[in-house]
């Protein structure tokens, strides 16, 4: 979870509204995206009530537990103890409300007017997302509480008061990662019930959600493969998709592609031209809207007013309509986010190796191995694409191999390593492990509990005098067990005779004084009765 947060942790989701334990306490989560959109999870928590002071314990808690690293951006629902523990512990962060539950209150607070006024639903979410300019926002809302004569309404009041932090109109200029509500949290919530159970103790409960970790970072770790081992399909082949197809994830492709697909349906011209900064304005026929866009050429910097690149990490169609129009085939490297590359999980060593002072020589002689493992197949996989890269690549692994082996021989650590390997050798089935018991064979039925058809059809069975499934099955073993330990050559040593004659229906023929047994469809029949 340390290195998830080294990577992604710029962005966090905080809830606490699962309960699902034997103690009925609050289940805090803090929660992120991943490169591939994927919810990931940062840490729990479980808390004992949700006054400010436990707040306040459980964000300072989580930044140590981090190295000190808080998010640029938690979105959280409307909860006054934790807005007070955020603004005490991170005052840095910007903090957002989540948009789907301040819908939900309003649902809720202005019930009488969404059922009198069908418009009005309407009017309330353009307030929450659809403007850019603060001063269209004001007009929105002022001509919002006009229209259905909510002036007066203390609740609406108390919202407006809190505007910056739900209204898009300012919240566009703080990255968010496309994240605008809870909903990572909320979806975990429904995740987290195939997982546990309220009657899970403390321990128990933690044991499974360990399960549930382990399942995301495996799905992460598919997504990952599939990443490197596929290549996104283009909706049509210009070089700046394929430059974005070479760079994203596949998942983030496909929000680019979109994205440039609808910059085809905006009509621009130019309204200001100064020095090397030329504005334009966008207009689309199926939005009242327009777009403001102003472009550098000194660098190929362009800023939309509706800030997507700044809110969610990827450029707008807007601004791939005025790149488009200056034959820009790249994109720009200032627009390159790193969270939504392919390779946004390489760096941030100092999570990886945090907390290791005290490690076990063999863990951390694995831990490395491992580590350098995944960075050496990273580096052949790229480098063996053309002859220079293989050179490059070649040149560079020679080299550290050489400092390598000359720092070992100065330092007398190959020895050291060589014991560590040595004493983690497995050792022989004859040898007992210390510290580990061996388990004690249970000695008992094999066979599985009978359901309740299964024993109707036995009692009809004995009924009818029919042998049961179990005594067939028995007869059977012990013939093939006779079968198995006798050969030829065994029977002539034997004091019985074989009557090859007497099979099957015959067996009555067989005098009374003679024992016998059956071997391999004959009959062996002891004279001396002492079978």
């Amino acid at each position: 979870m340390m290195i998830a947060y080294s990577h992604f942790g710029d962005v966090v989701s905080f809830d606490t509204t699962y309960r699902k334990n034997q103690s009925g306490r609050p289940f805090a989560m803090f929660l992120g995206v991943n490169h591939h959109k994927q919810t990931t999870i940062f840490g729990v928590a479980l808390l004992y009530d949700e006054c400010a002071e436990t707040f306040i314990w459980l964000f300072d808690t989580f930044v140590k537990a981090m190295l000190g690293k808080k998010p640029k951006t938690i979105v959280t629902d409307q909860d006054p103890a934790m807005a007070k523990a955020l603004t005490s512990q991170w005052p840095e962060t910007c903090h957002q409300l989540c948009i789907w539950h301040l819908y939900q209150n309003a649902a809720k607070r202005l019930s009488g007017v969404f059922a009198k006024f069908q418009e009005f639903a309407k009017d309330f979410s353009s307030c929450l997302y659809d403007y850019e300019e603060e001063q269209e926002f004001f007009l929105a809302w002022n001509a919002m509480l006009e229209k259905y004569d909510l002036k007066d309404n203390d609740w609406l009041i108390r919202m407006f008061d809190l505007r910056k932090k739900w209204a898009l109109v300012y919240g566009r200029e703080t990255f968010c990662a496309d994240m605008t509500t809870t909903q990572p949290s909320e979806s975990m919530n429904n995740v987290i019930k195939n997982y546990v159970s309220y009657q899970h103790n403390l321990l128990r409960f933690f044991e499974h959600f360990q399960r549930l970790i382990e399942d995301h970072h495996y799905e992460e770790l598919k997504a990952d493969f599939k990443a490197t081992q596929s290549t996104p399909s283009l909706s049509f082949p210009v070089e700046i998709l394929k430059d974005a197809a070479s760079i994203y994830i596949p998942t983030v492709f496909k929000v680019f592609q979109d994205e440039l697909c609808k910059a085809y349906d905006y009509a621009m011209q130019i309204f200001d031209h100064i020095g090397i900064m030329t504005e334009y304005k966008l207009t689309n026929n199926k939005k009242q809207f327009q777009h403001t866009i102003r472009y550098d050429f000194s660098d190929n910097t362009v800023i939309c007013s509706c800030r997507n690149f700044e809110f969610t990490g990827i450029l707008c169609s807007h601004a791939f309509k005025v790149l488009s129009s200056k034959d820009i085939k790249k994109i720009p490297i200032q627009y390159i986010l790193k969270r939504w590359k392919k390779s946004a999980k390489l760096g941030n060593s100092e999570f990886v190796f945090a907390n290791t002072i005290n490690e076990d020589p063999k863990v951390s002689l694995a831990r490395r191995y491992k580590d350098l493992c995944r960075l050496q197949t990273q580096v052949a996989t790229k480098a063996a694409e053309t002859e220079e890269t293989y050179k490059i690549a070649r040149t560079a692994l020679a080299k550290i191999l050489e400092d390598v082996d000359t720092y070992l021989k100065g330092n007398n650590i190959g020895k050291s390593i060589s014991k560590i390997v040595e004493t983690t050798t497995v050792p022989s089935a004859n040898e007992k492990i210390k510290g580990i018991k061996n388990k004690k064979r249970v000695r008992g039925k094999s066979t599985r509990p009978r359901n309740a058809l299964e024993r109707v059809r036995k009692k009809k069975n004995v009924a009818l005098g029919e042998p049961s499934q179990q005594q067939s099955h028995a007869s059977e073993i012990a013939h093939n067990d006779v079968s198995s330990n006798f050969n030829s050559q065994d029977l002539l040593n034997l004091p019985f005779n074989i009557v090859p004659g007497y099979h099957g229906d015959h067996v009555h023929a067989i005098p009374q004084e003679h024992q016998c047994f059956r071997f391999n469809d004959n009959y062996i029949i002891d004279n001396n009765k002492n079978i």
